[in-house]
């Protein structure tokens, strides 16, 4: 069998002794949720970051005579520094929230210690998360707010058209005190708590702005043709009561089969709708796998001949991948080697032996892919002559005994941020 080669989009190296994607499919499914919803993701959920980070870049005021790195250090400050103020402001009247912000304890810790020492005013300058750059604003927004046109992120420079009137929106709709602004523009000037007390009467993660907000982002919301048509049918189509993600896919694709023009979005959520079962299924299996070897010290290939659950894997996966072929192009460059693997897979399922052969093989192939300080991740099960087991003892995977596709979570395809994004921009009338 040949096996090409695959290096994983995304793969902590702190997660300790496994890691997560352990036969590839991220890339595939990055890929596809692109298609249905690009420039979003599913951590970047809450609108008014991204109104408050161009405020930021507003406020900072910077010299076209600075070099263009100096000019990038001081927006990215000014970014921090607001970020670290607006923050403390969500924690003052109720200290665990809980509604979104990024860095909640740091900011509910420091607002604490400024209780305990009777202070009644605070600058921007304390700890907001480990790396706040990382995981604050900058790294889960920044990409986000570039790729539907509200600022560069190398340069962190405002567009004229989405940008700039967000910033002026937000300072001026939120009514931002001058102190804040004072405190973003210089590391020297406190801020009265009261004041963010009274800020965040308006700046509220999660209120509804005012409307010249609402209509920035909703500009930048239909800037793309494919998101403002999915946009449409968040809207139309949401959530039920219980309803996972693909689960509602599933409804709005039934709902636009026949509509000529939705036909790219129909053939896209098909496309993942089985790109999801495979996924399910292959990494199913693996599951079954792992929790035999935990619970075996040598799995025997024979034995495993018979299991209900490797048997249910292997009747329904040649079919699935048989139909996603339908919708699959080779131009899909992102999701050729996903499929490869599934080609190979549902070509095995005829031989127990075989379809655990080209299994393990994937996992392996992947996990050699990935990098953990500067060495090759470990698979976390391998054959040797006609048993299975772990190599060792820290592996990843579930921690309970998967017997059926639905306790295989599917991957979310950002429509929870959608309906945010919808939620503040998606109706401006």
């Amino acid at each position: 069998m040949t096996v090409k080669p695959f290096f994983t989009a995304f793969d902590p190296s702190d997660l300790p002794g496994g890691s997560i994607d352990p036969l590839g499919f991220d890339s595939g499914y990055t890929y596809l949720a692109d298609r249905i919803l690009p420039g979003l993701t599913n951590v970047a959920s809450q609108p008014r970051y991204i109104s408050m980070m161009c405020a930021a870049i507003h406020l900072a005021d910077v010299s076209s005579d600075l070099s263009p790195r100096t000019q990038y250090a001081e927006r990215l400050n000014s970014i921090l520094k607001l970020e670290r103020l607006w923050a403390l402001a969500h924690v003052i009247d109720d200290p665990e929230p809980g509604i979104g912000i990024r860095g909640i304890t740091y900011a509910t810790a420091h607002f604490n210690s400024l209780q305990r020492k009777n202070k009644n005013y605070t600058n921007a300058e304390y700890q907001l998360l480990s790396r706040q750059i990382a995981y604050g604003a900058v790294g889960i927004y920044g990409a986000v707010a570039d790729g539907m046109k509200f600022f560069n992120r190398k340069t962190f420079s405002l567009t004229p058209g989405l940008g700039e009137p967000l910033a002026k929106a937000f300072i001026e709709e939120t009514r931002i005190p001058e102190s804040v602004i004072n405190a973003v523009k210089s590391s020297r000037i406190s801020v009265p708590i009261l004041d963010l007390h009274d800020w965040l009467s308006y700046c509220h993660i999660k209120y509804i702005p005012s409307l010249k907000e609402r209509e920035c982002i909703h500009d930048a919301l239909i800037y793309n043709p494919i998101r403002a048509k999915m946009a449409g049918l968040a809207i139309k189509y949401p959530f039920q009561e219980g309803e996972e993600e693909i689960a509602r896919l599933k409804r709005i694709s039934r709902a636009i089969k026949n509509d000529s023009g939705f036909d790219d979005l129909y053939k896209s959520i098909q496309l993942i709708i089985l790109f999801e079962n495979s996924y399910r299924l292959a990494q199913l299996a693996l599951e079954r796998l792992i929790f035999i070897c935990r619970h075996e010290a040598n799995a025997s290939l024979s034995e495993l001949s018979n299991d209900n659950v490797i048997n249910y894997v292997t009747r329904r996966l040649p079919e699935n991948v048989r139909k996603l072929h339908k919708y699959y192009n080779q131009s899909d460059s992102r999701i050729n080697n996903t499929v490869y693997f599934l080609d190979n897979a549902a070509e095995a399922c005829s031989s127990c032996k075989r379809f655990i052969d080209v299994l393990i093989h994937r996992h392996k192939d992947v996990q050699h892919g990935k990098f953990d300080r500067g060495r090759r991740k470990t698979p976390w099960i391998e054959c040797s002559g006609q048993r299975l087991h772990l190599i060792s003892t820290r592996v990843g995977g579930l921690h309970f005994e998967a017997k059926m596709l639905d306790d295989i979570s599917p991957h979310p395809y950002r429509l929870t941020a959608l309906d945010e994004f919808c939620r503040v921009g998606g109706n401006t009338e």
